[in-house]
């Protein structure tokens, strides 16, 4: 499926822009203010399941957590987010909630912290049937309304 941002082909996240829940490419999952889920590029599924299909999601008090288990374990932010190979600044605003971690970072911290990032959900099968866009998306919008400040 196309990003509805800026209209990549390869839109495999499912994430919150704006308060909107949409489907993104990895190149505008910086605008998401929170993942949802994240999908493999179709050519690499392999199994087809019956039933609902279960996916993960990233828990919604995740900040919270990573920041708790952090302070837990006696471990001050400079020296954990050295250990995590990312930047002290970059650890800070994933802790109050202003980032959202990738899905490899995600599992590192779980990993490290020993806790539950991801929340099993169930999202159901069934294909929609969706028009063909005008080849308008967000980013089109977004530069037409730049253009017209001009």
């Amino acid at each position: 499926m196309d990003c509805e941002v800026c209209g990549a082909p390869d839109a495999t996240i499912i994430a919150i822009v704006e308060g909107v829940k949409m489907r993104i490419c990895n190149k505008c999952a910086k605008y998401a203010s929170r993942i949802i889920s994240r999908e493999q590029p179709e050519e690499k599924k392999t199994t087809k399941s019956r039933g609902p299909e279960k996916e993960f999601e990233l828990v919604e008090d995740y900040a919270q957590r990573i920041k708790n288990a952090r302070e837990k374990k006696g471990i001050n932010r400079s020296d954990f987010a050295a250990a995590m190979n990312i930047k002290e600044s970059f650890l800070r605003r994933i802790e109050d909630g202003e980032l959202v971690p990738d899905d490899d970072l995600i599992k590192k911290l779980s990993t490290a912290l020993g806790i539950e990032l991801l929340e099993e959900v169930e999202v159901s099968s069934q294909k929609v049937e969706t028009k063909k866009s005008s080849g308008l998306t967000l980013g089109d919008v977004v530069e037409l309304k730049k253009k017209s400040k001009k």
